[in-house]
């Protein structure tokens, strides 16, 4: 989805005390670096070498990073030793500390404002309005079950092993991964990669992130958006009627795969995973089947 704009806070800027450090120049060349980092998949964020968008915006390195010693801009061409962690507000009360994001390898650069701006629009539409609201839902979900994969947290069972709703068994499933179990009702909202890339990084940091996101890798997203649309639970009832109901069902799916030792790379075994790799239809089957739980939850 290409947005043709972004919001800008004229008294933010004039009275933000590290851009009033900066001069005209620097200020001019942030400008630059935002529109940058508004074009990308992952919002407000540049997984780019410092010198590279010194080139794309037509300045000097030593201009970006002046404006990185003045913490204007943030992130590091190395490693991010310091993750950025945002502290919601509602009314007077401090709602619970979110990582958006985590301490990983550079290069990555971004913007926090941005960064933040993003994550209260997703949690806004996730929650009705409230970027508050959704606090305890999305960034937590239930004990995943080995032996009904991740059914519990993404919002109700698959069902057991070998029903036609579920994406494994012995019997024939009638649900298809690739496409869609039947003809919708009605035509199915269209795919929010970015947001959806959005949350794969919120939860997801450690793994590589998408610098390009066309051709077959969105095809895959678009077809895994149409099956949590139109896919049914034994009862009868769709995983996902809308837009928020769907992002709702990403957003517990990547918390899910953060849990996940073998997909993550933590237990040293496989450095494969990637949002391309999780959308594919075979692998997302493999996630919702509890393919990769943790040993040690299986055994408990």
């Amino acid at each position: 989805m290409n947005r043709p704009s972004f919001q800008f806070y004229p008294g933010d800027w004039a009275s933000n005390p590290n851009l009033k450090r900066c001069t005209f120049e620097e200020r001019g060349i942030w400008l630059e670096v935002m529109c940058l980092m508004h074009d990308q998949p992952e919002y407000g964020v540049l997984r780019w070498p410092l010198k590279e968008i010194a080139q794309a915006v037509g300045c000097r390195a030593a201009n970006l990073q002046s404006l990185a010693r003045k913490t204007v801009l943030k992130g590091s061409d190395d490693y991010l030793h310091e993750p950025f962690v945002y502290t919601p507000r509602s009314g007077r009360k401090d709602g619970e500390p979110v990582t958006l994001i985590g301490a990983q390898p550079g290069p990555i650069w971004y913007s926090s404002r941005m960064v933040k701006d993003e994550h209260n629009r997703l949690t806004r539409g996730l929650s009705g309005g409230d970027p508050d609201a959704s606090k305890g839902t999305p960034k937590s979900s239930p004990k995943a079950s080995p032996k009904g994969g991740i059914g519990e947290s993404l919002g109700a069972p698959f069902g057991p092993r070998g029903s036609s709703s579920s994406p494994s068994g012995s019997e024939p499933m009638s649900v298809d991964i690739g496409g869609a179990q039947a003809a919708p009702e009605h035509r199915s909202p269209d795919c929010p990669h970015q947001e959806i890339i959005g949350l794969y990084a919120r939860h997801l940091p450690m793994l590589p992130q998408p610098r390009i996101w066309n051709g077959q890798r969105a095809a895959s997203l678009k077809a895994r958006w149409r099956w949590v649309l139109t896919a049914k639970r034994p009862n009868g009832e769709r995983y996902a009627t809308d837009s928020t109901s769907a992002l709702a069902f990403f957003d517990r799916l990547f918390c899910y795969v953060a849990k996940s030792d073998f997909l993550t790379g933590r237990n040293g075994e496989w450095l494969g995973c990637d949002l391309p790799w999780l959308v594919k239809d075979e692998n997302f089957a493999k996630v919702l089947e509890g393919k990769y739980v943790n040993r040690q939850e299986v055994a408990a």
